[in-house]
């Protein structure tokens, strides 16, 4: 119905009574003109229950709505919480905890693609292998806690030398691998040379 221009939404009646029926008005803000009320009014779904309902049971259907947009929500919640442990486990999976570097499965997989990429488009592909002189060393006289800080040290120093699509991967205990597809010969070759160059600077461990 309209009013003086003004779009009306009727939501539901409810008689009072069995007398005279008013406009129920909803939480929604529609409101509609109570000079309406002698107008004749379509049918349309009642929100509010049917003729005769009383105050309990519509107290009762507002507290089922109620009760489903928790569950609903609930329901949202849970499911967001089950999709994040579900990364964090696929990460998990595919990086060594201690680094946070790919690991060797995911090496092998992003070496694999690369690979399979390269025969197809005849790009290249520079594969980098190293190691933690005396790590061993390190690892005997100062200890675990120590020797994993400097395997850190080293993941964090690889990662200022690579370019933001190549892949740092730490394959087991000392040994380390960058792969960098898509590159020339001369960049592979700097790319080499910044990864020596960032190791010439000493490691501080234990203190020393």
């Amino acid at each position: 119905a309209e009013s003086g221009g003004t779009g009306i939404v009727l939501l539901g009646i409810v008689e009072a009574g069995g007398a005279e029926s008013e406009v129920a008005q909803q939480a929604v803000g529609e409101a509609v003109d109570p000079r309406m009320h002698d107008q004749a009014l379509p049918t349309i779904p009642r929100l509010l229950g049917d003729r005769g309902t009383t105050k309990s049971a519509r107290l009762h259907q507002h507290v089922q709505f109620a009760e489903a947009i928790e569950a609903r929500s609930v329901s949202e919640a849970l499911s967001m919480e089950l999709s994040e442990a579900n990364a964090r486990l696929a990460y998990r999976a595919s990086h060594d905890d201690l680094t946070s570097l790919a690991n060797r499965s995911l090496f092998r997989d992003v070496l694999e693609r690369h690979v399979t990429d390269s025969a197809a488009s005849g790009a290249r592909i520079a594969v980098l292998y190293l190691d933690v002189d005396r790590f061993k060393v390190v690892n005997d006289s100062l200890g675990h806690v120590e020797g994993d800080a400097l395997l850190r040290e080293v993941a964090a120093r690889l990662r200022h030398c690579v370019r933001g699509d190549d892949l740092l991967a730490r394959l087991a205990g000392d040994e380390f691998t960058a792969v960098a597809p898509g590159i020339d010969i001369d960049d592979a070759l700097a790319l080499g040379e910044r990864i020596r160059s960032a190791f010439d600077e000493p490691f501080s461990v234990g203190g020393l």
